[in-house]
This record gives structure tokens, C-alpha cells and sequence, in this order.
């Protein structure tokens, strides 16, 4: 498991294995494990109070052999509500990728020449995402929320290989926390997204297709603001088939559920998403 890793006020915080997935990343038919580990100072959003040290995955082949690791870094925090993840065949390719929101210092590494991670070895480093004169946690509120000062990215790398096939700019960045819901919150609802994926229409106009493209719907805010921006991977570019943004009053007819699902809900070949009782089409319309 990962050394002991500092915070922004260099506390040190140990790692426990926290959420897994599997894909086949290498397309020889069998799976792969992407394993989420948690340092010990990670924190639910709600119940911030202080930094927290960076969120790690790692890739691993189905015997335990590491394939690379992803250091998330200081401007990302950690914890159950912020470091969603895809890792899927994005491209179609029967090659999985790792889709993942990231920000200025996201490192990914392979192994040493003895097969080990060591991210105190810069010749191991295969990525690194973002701007390098950003100093990692300048952009950390005290209580550890991300402020709207933050670069904001989503992410697509190679699943075999750490190595980055696209990154852009995130569509729904922080801003102003009181858009999200209360004022007051310090950063928690506008720090609660979900992830899932859905079959959109091949061709952008839906104009008679009937040939499908896997999305990932990216899910940030269930309160005052939900907004969700529809991602796909063309031609080794992510593509932002749609963004959903619906701003309304806090809590409004109850909002705040914390998951969603995809499925076709009405017959006509393509995903919908559903958050409690909101439905949204394969289009991005309600």
C-alpha cells in the first residue's frame, strides 16, 4: 500500500484499501482491478474540517502484478463524495480507459525497475496533469473543500498504461458555493457528484441513428444546482456531447438524492439518467 503521504500542512496520513472496479484493460479477456486507496484523514463533505492527504489508485493485473498508480494530489480531496471514477471501453476499442475528474498536480507513475510504486522517483512519472506553477493545495479551503479558485479537469488515460489520451477542462466548476445550496455549507453540496454510464446517439443530431456511443454522465450537485455534462471519447478526444444545468431554489421539491442510474426508459434505444425524481433524456432535455 502507499507510504504515509502529507496534507497541505504536511500532517501525515496513512492508507487502507477503500473501492475497487474491474475491466479488461489490456483486451486479453480478463480483468483488471482498479483499487481506490483512502488515507485515514479523508473526509465524508459534509463534516470538513481540515485537508485531507491525496486519494491514490492503482491498476493491477488479475495476479497482483501493478500496472501504474494514480496520485490524485493536494488540490483534490478525498473522501466518499468527490473521487468518482469510470473504468471503461470508452472508445470501444476492447481496451478499457479510466476516466476521472482531476486538477494541477494528478500524477500517474509505473513501476520502478523492481516492480514497486515509488512517487518519490521522478523518472517513474508517466503524467502529470495540469499547470506545474500551481503550488498543490493553494486552492484548498482551511476545512479542506476545493475553492473556486481551482482548475478543474476531467481526464481520460490509458488503462494499461497511466498515460493521459485527453484532458480538458471541467464544465461545472466550483464557483460561488451558495449556488449549489446553503451559503453557509462551506463548500459540502457543491462537492457531491456521481458517475455512471449510458448509450447515447452515435451521430450528435440523434437525426434517425440507431447506432449508439458509450457516455459518461458525470453528475455534480443534487440541491439548489444539479448539473450533469455528458462525456464521450472520439477519435482520442473527450467530446462534450451535453451539459444539463438546472438551478432552482435549496432543497426544492426535495431534492438531494445521492445516486443515480441509467437505463432506457423509453423505448427509443438510448440511456436515460434518473436522480430521484428527475429523468433526463438520452439528449440532455428533462
Amino acid at each position: 500500500k502507499p507510504d504515509p503521504q502529507p496534507n497541505v500542512n504536511g500532517d501525515l496520513s496513512a492508507y487502507a484499501l477503500n473501492d475497487m472496479g474491474v475491466a479488461d484493460v489490456d483486451g486479453d479477456g480478463e480483468y483488471e482491478f482498479i483499487v481506490k486507496w483512502y488515507p485515514d484523514n479523508s473526509f465524508d463533505s459534509g463534516n470538513a474540517v481540515a485537508p485531507s492527504s491525496p486519494t491514490i489508485f492503482d491498476l493491477y493485473e488479475l495476479d497482483g502484478t501493478p500496472l501504474w498508480r494514480l496520485n490524485l494530489g493536494l488540490e483534490m480531496p478525498s473522501g466518499a463524495h468527490f473521487n468518482q471514477f469510470m473504468l471503461y471501453d470508452l472508445d470501444e476499442d476492447g481496451k478499457a480507459e479510466l476516466f476521472i475528474k482531476t486538477s494541477d498536480g494528478s500524477v500517474s507513475y509505473k513501476p520502478n525497475a523492481a516492480g514497486k510504486f515509488d512517487m518519490a522517483d521522478e523518472s517513474t512519472i508517466v503524467a502529470y496533469i495540469g499547470d506545474r506553477t500551481v503550488l498543490p493545495g493553494t486552492n484548498i479551503e482551511p476545512n479542506g473543500h476545493v475553492n473556486g479558485n481551482s482548475n478543474e479537469y476531467v481526464t481520460v488515460f490509458n488503462g494499461l498504461t497511466g498515460e493521459v489520451i485527453d484532458s480538458v477542462d471541467y464544465v461545472n466548476t466550483t464557483g460561488d458555493f451558495g449556488a449549489w445550496g446553503k451559503a453557509d455549507d462551506g463548500g459540502n453540496r457543491s462537492a457531491r457528484y456521481n458517475i455512471a454510464i449510458a448509450y447515447l446517439p452515435m451521430d450528435k443530431n440523434d437525426s434517425g441513428c440507431t447506432e449508439t456511443i458509450p457516455a459518461v454522465l458525470f453528475n455534480r450537485g443534487y440541491y439548489a444546482k444539479t448539473t450533469v455534462a455528458a462525456y464521450t471519447l472520439r477519435n482520442g478526444k473527450l467530446s462534450l456531447e451535453w451539459n444539463f444545468v438546472r438551478q432552482t431554489d435549496e432543497n426544492e421539491a426535495g431534492k438531494g438524492n445521492h445516486n443515480v442510474s441509467t437505463g432506457d426508459i423509453d423505448k427509443d434505444g438510448f440511456d436515460e439518467l434518473i436522480i430521484g425524481a428527475l429523468a433526463i433524456d438520452h439528449d440532455g432535455s428533462v
